[in-house]
């Protein structure tokens, strides 16, 4: 999951997990108070979803319980 946040260093991070056979979600711009970091990883377009901050939440619980979109 890559939050609100400055720059686009998590891009690198959210790359790896996938590497690694993860799943990323991004918080939507709506929610963010900076999409600088969300954004850019929905920009390269690798992650999963795009979500307000509400759905955050039930998203992980759903993947953790091993379900898919």
């Amino acid at each position: 999951m890559i939050l609100t946040g400055m720059g686009c260093d998590g891009l690198k991070g959210c790359r790896s997990v996938l590497e690694e056979g993860g799943r990323v979600l991004a918080q939507d711009r709506d929610s963010s108070v900076v999409w600088g970091m969300p954004g850019a990883v929905a920009q390269a377009g690798i992650c999963e979803e795009i979500l307000p901050l509400q759905r955050i939440r039930p998203a992980i619980l759903r993947i953790a319980m091993g379900e898919r979109k």
